[in-house]
């Protein structure tokens, strides 16, 4: 696996995380090959340090919509 592959898992895991977070996806519709990856347990759901890495990972890549959904929901305390 190489650098290139690494990040491309790493971005798959932070927007998987972002979907069952927000709502809009189930685990079943991100199977790929029998594998998905998110960067919370969705078992118990995040963390609110994982909130935040996923939060400051998404305002990295300049997508603030999605900071300020997550954020609200964190909030909230409503995440899935």
């Amino acid at each position: 696996m190489d650098e290139l592959d690494v990040i491309r898992g790493f971005d798959l895991a932070m927007r998987n995380s972002y979907n069952i977070i927000v709502g809009d996806k189930k685990v079943e519709d991100m199977i790929i090959n029998n594998q998905v990856f998110f960067a919370h347990d969705i078992d118990v759901g995040p963390t609110s340090e994982e909130m935040d890495e996923i939060i400051k990972y998404f305002a990295d890549i300049d997508e603030f919509e999605k900071c300020i959904e997550l954020k609200k929901i964190k909030e909230d305390g409503n995440s899935n």
